[in-house]
């Protein structure tokens, strides 16, 4: 006797119990892993406390792009008003930008920053951007936002290594 190509197609087996084993599966594997990765993520998750101690809200806003975007969502930035006097767990950061003047073509800021509770305050450098035949527009803001993170490199290498 000779088989054809097909025969084996011909053979059914019953396939209803191993969609039902393999969906068991997949629902035990989604109830014990899942809580575990949560808990395991939310402790891990590092958090930036974010102030502006009278800077632009522009300013913070440009600041907090440039976390997220070249820290690639190490940090959960959060927005706090007054700024947090020390971070909770070491893995946490407490930053400020600090106005140190502004007019009507200029604005000069500095960040302070605070790495894990037990960290010491740190106070980067004063950089100043300035504009002719204009006034300062919020959209000026992301580059000295990146060249005032840049400016300290203790904190630029803790958010953007």
């Amino acid at each position: 006797m000779e088989l054809s190509p097909c025969h084996f197609f011909q053979q059914r087996t019953p396939r209803v119990p191993f969609v039902r084993l393999l969906l068991a599966a997949t629902i035990f594997a989604a109830f014990w892993i899942g809580p575990n990765m949560t808990n395991a993520r939310s402790e891990s998750a590092a958090i930036l406390h974010l102030a502006c101690d009278g800077a632009p809200a522009d300013l913070c806003g440009s600041v907090a792009q440039v976390i997220a975007e070249r820290s690639h969502g190490r940090y959960e930035i959060r927005h706090v008003a007054p700024p947090k006097a020390s971070p909770e767990r070491a893995s946490d950061l407490s930053l400020t930008v600090v106005l140190d003047g502004r007019g009507e073509n200029w604005i000069a800021a500095h960040l302070d920053w605070q790495h894990g509770p037990d960290g010491a305050r740190h106070s980067g450098p004063s950089m100043e951007m300035s504009v002719m035949d204009t006034t300062l527009k919020p959209r000026m803001y992301d580059r000295f936002a990146e060249n005032l993170i840049r400016a300290d490199a203790a904190i630029a290498a803790l958010l953007f290594d």
